[in-house]
């Protein structure tokens, strides 16, 4: 079993591509503001729970979780079809 958390992200930084992308992410100014204003909306005005950067950490980390699980019993066709890697799932880390 998985514990989600905002932590469960950085057990997937272990490729330079994912980690430096994560990082380019998270030290780009527009992203983190895009981020903080999602949850003024959500949080201060629409009174839901966190919908900025925690709520993000926790959606990508679950995502990586999830293509991990479905990737033991199905080959990516980036992968089958000689395309690329597995670090290539992304067109974002290219």
């Amino acid at each position: 079993m998985v514990l989600v958390s905002p932590e469960l992200l950085k057990a997937h930084l272990t490729t330079p591509r994912v980690a430096k992308m994560f990082n380019l992410l998270e030290r780009n100014i527009e992203v983190q503001t895009t981020l903080e204003m999602s949850n003024v909306m959500t949080v201060k005005r629409l009174v839901y729970n966190d919908h900025g950067i925690v709520h993000a950490r926790i959606v990508v980390g679950s995502a990586f979780e999830l293509f991990n699980i479905l990737s033991e019993k199905i080959e990516p066709s980036l992968v089958r079809d000689g395309i690329g890697d597995l670090e290539d799932r992304c067109p974002l880390w290219g």
